[in-house]
């Protein structure tokens, strides 16, 4: 579990947290492999997972938007981050595929919840810094829907 660790303490969320709240995230999640090429997240299906990959990467995108633009993540970044706010029937907001060989640590979004309810000093900065990677996010795929649109000039 020593690499899981490594890996998290490269995010920036988890850089924030105490070695204690640290270790209730490692041990309430699970490491799961994904081959090359799978879909393992399918918008719209029910997910209530958050997960930080660990190795590999993971293209997301957002299928329902008219640029069906993706965004590439890889170790240390974190994918499910809208399924905290999300409790009776979850459902995924985007379709995530295996780049490469993937691993990542899985987590239910409600043992989440559970360690942020139990202290708001670990609370608020869970909540606020997924409230603003979401945002960055939605920037991002906006900002790449623009650069890949034809505006009809050559």
């Amino acid at each position: 579990m020593a690499h899981e660790m490594a890996i998290m303490k490269k995010n920036e969320l988890f850089k924030k947290l105490d070695e204690k709240v640290l270790k209730k995230f490692l041990d309430l999640g699970n490491v799961v492999d994904i081959p090359k090429d799978e879909v393992f997240v399918v918008e719209m299906s029910k997910d209530d997972r958050i997960a930080l990959i660990l190795a590999g990467t993971v293209k997301l995108e957002v299928m329902i938007s008219t640029s069906n633009v993706p965004i590439e993540f890889g170790p240390g970044e974190l994918a499910g981050l809208i399924q905290y706010f999300q409790d009776a029937e979850p459902v995924a907001s985007f379709t995530a595929t295996a780049m490469t060989d993937v691993r990542l640590l899985v987590w239910k979004a409600a043992d989440w919840r559970k360690i942020c309810e139990a202290d708001f000093t670990v609370g608020y900065p869970v909540v606020y810094y997924i409230a603003k990677t979401l945002i960055h996010r939605v920037q991002q795929w906006q900002m790449n829907a623009l650069n890949n649109v034809s505006w009809g000039i050559e």
